[in-house]
């Protein structure tokens, strides 16, 4: 049996007052006037469902070109909008703040216009990067294009439990222990599990060994961090590659696996992601458990029950019966790729809301219920009417032999099993996906501020990487009381078959399990990181 490498929890504990310094905010912007739109429309409804006194600020991280412009907008401009939102609630930092190798002024700078990963992985990078500038034991990862779809507090997001010795982070009393309750979706160990490929890239790019026995993975946007989890991630990086700079590491990996990806005639592939980093990290370490407890059962997700993905989900979307009105999820988005415009989005939801406020203002039961029965039936004739313009529209477009191929191409695009990093393998698809110009609301763009460009990448679609599973058929539907012993078990990482063939002849492992002492470089040729 390899000699096993245990890392055991270490960490102080902290004590805060959860009602104001429990949780930060923390976004990535890349500027454009339809990001700021989002934007916009995010800070409604906040202002409108989440107790902005209990979230102690908003971390935004921009380029450094973009500063002044951002500084601008949320000081300024955006106050002025949403007036319940008050200025002091945003800090502007850059990319350089966070990423030494992102500033131009950092002498292992690099330009990212020289690598593959150009801006992408810098944006995800970002998210675990700028973790020494959070002020709070947590905080919440959230795109542009998410927006607030009940109401809650910081304090809503995270599970009470009694305050012990062992605890990482509880009250001033000292008698709550206080831990981040992140939504996990189901393994199924198939092609259903996109997300599980990502894992295997991250797993195989770290040399993490790890044992998927938890029986689920959390998702994406918005995703709740430990300060201190994603602290001790670099440091972990810096050790376990013998490098000053992981943060260059991390760029390197991505450069590194799509150039051999692209010398073996493999398609492009994400080398990592954020979340698949730090929660493959967050269990290697065996800090998840202080940190975090997992919500799986999906009638009590709670961050993000709802979303519109594809242009067909936006057509047939009704806002008030399929986000508003339900029991669960805070938030929701409609995904920024669509292109659709923000202004649009705001109008549907607000409509939504104001009907809502409406009915909620009648003292009868009966008629609440009896306008709400009409809102439905109105938003759903609306919905399908948007649907069938928008089909008219497609078969107007394939009528038209040169636009033949950009729309056989938005096709596959609007295709859900399409992730949000696979793109279609056409010049005319991606000319069609440029961000469409804004007009409608002509949100205000603050002085300096540059228009976003966005490179498209040239890919196919990908294939889930190969997993193995056992303990059960991944559509059978195991009983809360048997689901402990029927847990798939997945192996990701570069002793996935070795580890396989043992499964059956050894005693289950612990959650997680280092198979091997590891190696300190990524092969025989990345001495230099």
């Amino acid at each position: 049996m390899p000699e096993e490498h245990v890392y055991l929890t270490a960490f102080t504990q902290q004590r805060v007052n959860p009602s104001k310094d429990l949780l930060t905010i923390l976004m990535p912007i890349l500027p454009s006037t339809a990001e700021l739109g989002y934007v916009l429309n995010q800070m409604r409804t906040f202002s409108r469902f989440a107790d902005m006194g209990s979230i102690r600020e908003y971390l935004i991280i921009t380029p450094q070109k973009h500063l002044l412009g951002m500084e601008t907008f949320f000081h300024e401009q955006l106050p002025q909008l949403v007036p319940d939102i008050a200025a002091t609630t945003f800090r502007i930092v850059t990319d350089g703040d966070c990423i030494p190798e992102a500033n131009p002024e950092f002498q292992y700078y690099r330009d990212p216009a020289e690598y593959w990963w150009n801006g992408w992985l810098t944006q995800q990078l970002v998210k675990l990067a700028c973790a020494p500038l959070v002020q709070t034991p947590f905080y919440m990862v959230m795109d542009a294009d998410i927006f607030a779809a009940r109401n809650f507090s910081a304090q809503d997001l995270f599970e009470v439990s009694e305050c012990t010795e062992d605890s990482a982070i509880c009250d001033t009393s000292g008698q709550h222990q206080l831990r981040a309750k992140n939504d996990c979706h189901k393994v199924y160990g198939d092609e259903r599990d996109q997300n599980l490929e990502w894992w295997n890239n991250t797993a195989l790019n770290l040399q993490l060994d790890v044992r998927m026995d938890w029986g689920c993975t959390p998702g994406v946007t918005p995703q709740i961090m430990a300060t201190h989890i994603s602290l001790q991630l670099g440091h972990w990086l810096n050790s376990r590659f013998q490098t000053c700079c992981w943060h260059g590491l991390l760029l390197d990996i991505g450069d590194r696996h799509n150039w051999r990806r692209g010398d073996t005639g493999l398609l492009w592939s994400a080398p990592w992601t954020e979340y698949a980093v730090y929660f493959l990290f967050a269990h290697h370490s065996n800090l998840h458990a202080a940190f975090h407890v997992d919500v799986r059962d999906r009638a009590e997700q709670l961050l993000q029950d709802t979303a519109v993905w594809t242009h067909n989900d936006y057509y047939m979307w009704e806002p008030c019966r399929e986000t508003f009105a339900l029991p669960r999820g805070y938030m929701s988005l409609v995904q920024s790729r669509l292109d659709m415009d923000p202004a649009e989005i705001w109008e549907r939801m607000h409509s939504c809301l104001q009907l809502l406020d409406a009915a909620a203002a009648e003292a009868d039961p009966a008629k609440i219920q009896e306008g709400l029965d009409k809102l439905e039936a109105a938003e759903a004739e609306a919905a399908e009417q948007r649907y069938l313009d928008h089909l008219g529209s497609a078969s107007d477009d394939l009528s038209d032999s040169s636009g033949t191929a950009a729309a056989a191409d938005q096709s596959h695009w609007d295709d859900e099993r399409f992730g949000p990093w696979i793109r279609p393998n056409s010049s005319a698809a991606a000319e069609q996906r440029k961000p469409a110009e804004y007009q409608p609301g002509s949100l205000p763009v603050p002085d300096g501020l540059h228009a976003a460009t966005e490179r498209s990448v040239n890919v196919q679609r990908v294939e889930p990487g190969e997993l193995t599973l056992q303990g059960r058929d991944s559509d059978e539907e195991a009983s809360d009381a048997s689901a402990a012993d029927q847990q798939p078990h997945l192996l990701v990482g570069p002793d996935t078959v070795e580890k396989q063939q043992n499964v059956d002849k050894e005693e289950a492992p612990p959650l997680l399990m280092r198979s091997k002492p590891h190696r300190h470089a990524l092969d025989n040729g990345s001495q230099a990181l």
